[in-house]
C-alpha cells in the first residue's frame, strides 16, 4: 500500500502569513472545482480507454510482460529510441527505481539502458560502440509514427541491424511501440518487416503514456516490477472519485495553483531532493508545460494561459536557485519531494581532523543529512512567505512512484479543466514540427 504524505499547509496563511491563501479563498472556488471534476470525468481520456484506465488494462500489461519474458537473457543493453513523452516517463521511473548510477553496476543479469532522445552525432556514434546489435534490444517508440527525430534514429539503427544480423536478426532485436493505425509509418514498417509491435492506445497522449507499453515494456525488460507500479497508480485512482478537495489531493493541488495564478504566481518549481528523482522532474516539466501552456480555451477564446515549470535537484540547487526562491519575487509555487527513508543508507564517522566544526555529523547517515537539508529548505521557504507544498513518499518503490505519476497527471488535467483548456493536445508543438519538416524538404 503506498504511503505518501502530501502536505499543503505551506501554501496557506496559517504558516505563510499574509502571502498565503486563506480557506475562504478555497471555499470560494469549490463549486467551480466540482464542475471541473464532473467535466473531467466526462472526457474520454478519463475512461478505461484513456490514461486513467491504464492501471487496470490487463491486455496491454500482459502483452508487454509476455514479450519481455520472451526476450529475457538475449540482451545486455536496452536502447530506447524515442523523445519527449515516448522517453521521459520511462526515464523517470527507471532512474527512480534503479538509481542514477545503475548503468555503472549493470551485468548480464542487469542489462544497461540508454535513451536516444537527442540528435548529437557523436553521442549517437557512441551508442554504436556501447550497445552493439548482437547484445542489445532496440525499442522504437512514437505514438503517431511521424516523430522526425525517432524516424531518423530508426532509419539508422534498423539499417545497421539488418546489415550486421540479417532480416531475422532485425526481427529479433527491434520492437516497435506505436498506435495501430493504417496510415502510421511505424505501423506500416512493422507490418512490412514482420516486426513485433506493441500498441499505444489512441486516446493516450505521449506525456500521459508512461503506464502504457511506452513505459511498461522497456521497464519490464529491465526487471522492474511493473505490476506494482500499476497497482500504485490504481490505488491513487480511488482517491479522485470525489470532488471534495480535502479528500482528493490532485484536485486540491490544482486549486492551489489556480488561486495562486490569479495572484501573479506563474512559475512552478519542482524541487526534488534525491538525485534519482531528476528524471521525474524532467517528466513533470513536459507534462506541466505541454498540458497547460495554451493560447486558446476549449471555446476558442484567446486566453494565453500557462505556468512555467522549473525542475531543481537538492541539495545541489540549494547552491544556485535557492537564493532566488527565498528572496526573489513572489511569483512561484514550489513543490518539494523527498523520500522518507533510504535503503540502503550510509552512516558517517567523522575523523579527528574534521571533528572541530563537523563532529555533530558523527553517527548520522547521509539519508538523515539529506532529509535535514530538505526540511531546512522547506522551512526557510515557508518562513520567507513562499508557497511550498511538500510530498514525502515513505520510500522510493514501484507502488509509490506509480501513485505519484497518477497524482501529477490527474492534477494537471484538473487545473486545465479549471481554466477551461484542453490538457491533452499541443498545437504549438505541432507547428514547430511542421516548420522543421518543411525546412528539410518534407511535405
Amino acid at each position: 500500500m503506498p504511503r505518501i504524505t502530501i502536505d499543503f499547509s505551506g501554501a496557506y496563511a496559517e504558516q505563510l502569513g499574509v502571502t498565503g491563501l486563506i480557506l475562504r479563498e478555497l471555499k470560494a472556488v469549490e463549486s467551480k472545482a466540482k464542475a471541473a471534476h464532473n467535466r473531467l470525468f466526462e472526457r474520454p481520456e478519463m475512461t478505461q480507454d484513456g490514461f486513467f484506465g491504464l492501471p487496470k488494462n490487463g491486455e496491454l500489461l500482459n502483452s508487454s510482460v509476455q514479450l519481455a519474458r520472451k526476450l529475457k537473457g538475449s540482451y545486455e543493453n536496452v536502447v530506447v529510441i524515442g523523445i519527449g513523452g515516448s522517453a521521459n516517463g520511462f526515464k523517470a521511473v527507471a532512474d527512480a527505481l534503479l538509481g542514477s548510477n545503475y548503468n555503472l553496476k549493470a551485468n548480464k543479469n542487469r542489462p544497461r539502458y540508454f535513451v536516444l532522445d537527442y540528435l548529437d552525432p557523436s553521442a549517437i556514434r557512441d551508442i554504436f560502440e556501447i550497445a552493439p546489435p548482437n547484445k542489445s534490444v532496440y525499442v522504437a517508440i512514437s505514438k503517431s509514427g511521424k516523430t522526425q527525430e525517432t524516424a531518423a534514429h530508426l532509419a539508422l539503427f534498423s539499417s545497421r541491424l539488418q546489415r550486421e544480423l540479417g532480416r531475422q536478426g532485425l526481427r529479433e532485436r527491434l520492437v516497435i511501440i506505436t498506435e495501430l493505425e493504417r496510415e502510421n509509418p511505424f505501423q506500416r514498417m512493422a507490418e512490412k518487416l514482420e516486426l513485433r509491435c506493441l500498441e499505444v492506445p489512441p486516446l493516450v497522449g505521449g506525456r500521459y503514456s508512461v503506464l502504457s507499453p511506452v513505459g511498461i515494456f522497456p521497464l519490464a525488460l529491465l526487471g522492474v516490477n511493473v505490476r506494482s507500479l500499476l497497482r500504485g497508480a490504481e490505488l491513487f485512482n480511488r482517491r479522485v472519485r470525489t470532488s471534495d478537495p480535502q479528500k482528493n489531493p490532485a484536485l486540491h493541488y490544482a486549486m492551489i495553483h489556480y488561486l495562486y495564478y490569479d495572484k501573479g504566481h506563474n512559475i512552478t518549481v519542482f524541487f526534488l531532493y534525491d538525485r534519482s528523482l531528476k528524471g521525474l522532474g524532467d517528466w513533470l516539466v513536459q507534462l506541466w508545460a505541454e498540458s497547460l501552456g495554451k493560447r486558446f480555451d476549449r471555446e476558442g477564446s484567446r486566453v494565453e494561459l500557462g505556468l512555467t515549470p522549473v525542475s531543481a535537484v537538492g541539495p545541489r540547487d540549494q547552491h544556485s536557485l535557492l537564493q532566488l526562491l527565498i528572496e526573489g519575487p513572489f511569483d512561484k509555487v514550489i513543490t518539494m519531494i523527498w523520500p522518507g527513508s533510504f535503503k540502503p543508507d550510509l552512516k558517517l564517522t567523522v575523523p579527528s581532523w574534521l571533528k572541530k566544526g563537523f563532529g555533530y555529523l558523527s553517527g548520522k547517515s547521509f539519508g538523515q543529512i539529506l532529509a535535514a537539508e530538505a526540511l531546512g529548505t522547506y522551512e526557510a521557504l515557508v518562513k520567507s512567505g513562499k508557497a511550498t507544498i511538500k510530498i514525502i513518499p515513505e520510500r522510493t518503490d514501484a507502488e509509490n512512484i506509480g501513485f505519484l505519476l497518477q497524482f501529477f497527471m490527474c492534477a494537471t488535467a484538473y487545473l486545465a479543466e479549471l481554466w477551461g483548456i484542453n490538457a491533452f493536445d499541443q498545437p504549438g508543438v505541432q507547428l514547430s514540427k511542421d516548420i522543421s519538416r518543411r525546412l528539410l524538404g518534407g511535405q
